[in-house]
Order: structure tokens, then sequence, then C-alpha cells
């Protein structure tokens, strides 16, 4: 997919802080930690970015997901972006359209079968918009391609809290 750009707060390692971080946001409805995390990501973003995006789409979950757990850790994350940046979120754009299960100890094949035609776009997106995607774990791409065909633009940037490099 044609990434204009990418950034993430932090490169992730199994066992450091920074999954201990992720875990919280995801598992320990430390919510207020991703706002928070999500406004840092948003200061990066400006600092580094020489064109920032129109829009902001968090990663949805599955709505059963998101029940179970209260609340979706990207759209927070996206929230917090976009009170640093003055950039909008759209959380109502893309639909997960089916529940899958944890990518965790996926490997790289398990992750792309496991997304394909997971989400689907709710809106006509107006020609030229810069969106950014954000989500929480950034590893193979495999979320973030599945998404980009839903919403089908030419370009877009990619957001995320962490970053596995070793995917």
């Amino acid at each position: 997919m044609p990434v204009r750009d990418a950034e993430s707060l932090f490169v992730f390692e199994s066992g450091s802080p920074v999954q201990d971080i992720l875990h919280a946001v995801k598992y320990q409805n430390a919510q207020e930690l991703a706002l928070r995390l999500g406004q840092l990501l948003g200061a990066k973003l400006q600092e580094q970015a020489p064109d920032l995006p129109d829009l902001l789409v968090p990663v949805p979950l599955h709505p059963k997901k998101k029940k179970a757990r209260g609340y979706n850790q990207s759209e927070l994350l996206a929230r917090g972006i976009s009170s640093a940046t003055g950039i909008p979120v759209d959380a109502e754009i893309l639909i997960r359209n089916r529940h899958t299960p944890s990518q965790t100890g996926m490997d790289r094949t398990e992750r792309w079968q496991n997304t394909s035609g997971a989400f689907e776009c709710s809106k006509r997106i107006k020609a030229g918009t810069h969106i950014a995607l954000v989500d929480d774990m950034i590893t193979t791409g495999a979320t973030l391609e599945a998404c980009f065909r839903a919403v089908a633009v030419p370009q877009l940037s990619v957001l995320g809290l962490a970053y596995a490099p070793d995917n």
C-alpha cells in the first residue's frame, strides 16, 4: 500500500516497558494513558511530518470486542492526537464487519488471512483527503492493509503507539 508517512512513539520489544504500556492501554482500562500517549504522538507528528493529515481514522474494534473492553484504544489514541494537532477524528468511517481473533502469536501469513476483508468503509471519502490510520500496534501491516483496501484512498499515513520491526 502507498504509505505517505509513518510515525510511532515506541519500538516494541517483548518483555520491555513498552509491552507493559501497551497492555495497560489495551487490557487494563488505562484510557487516560492512551489519551496522553496520543497527545505525545500528536506533538511528534507536528514536529516531524511535513504535511499533516486531514483526518484521523482509528482502526475499529468489532462491536463485541469493544463492548467487552468498554473502549477502543486506537480511538483514544486518535483523540489524543487530535487534541494536540486539531486534526479531526472520524471513528465511523471504518467498520470491522467480522470478529477476528487476537493476532498475538500469529505469523505474517496468518495475520494477513485473519484481517483480509474484515473492514468496510461506511462513508464516501472526498477525493484528495489525506487520511491517517491510527492503531496501537504496528507489526506486519496486515490490519493497516485491510483498512487501506476498505477506504480505497490513493495513499495514507500510519500512526501507531508502537512498531515491532521484527515481525
